[in-house]
């Protein structure tokens, strides 16, 4: 698992998921958990070679 750290400077941030293979397993699928200060939120993505997932942040004052 991996964490990702943005600044806000230039928002919107656009993340993409895409399948390269199907592997073994048919549905290629993440969850992102997204923590700012004390709350959490969790995004269930799922995707596959002809349909990618995108997730965007923005920042609202």
């Amino acid at each position: 698992m991996s964490a990702a750290s943005f600044g806000w400077s230039q928002p919107p941030y656009e993340i993409i998921m895409a399948a390269e293979n199907l592997g073994s397993i048919l549905r290629n699928t993440a969850v992102m958990i997204i923590a700012k200060a004390s709350e959490r939120y969790k995004v269930f993505t799922s995707f596959d070679e002809q349909k990618n997932a995108m997730v965007v942040f923005e920042l609202k004052k």
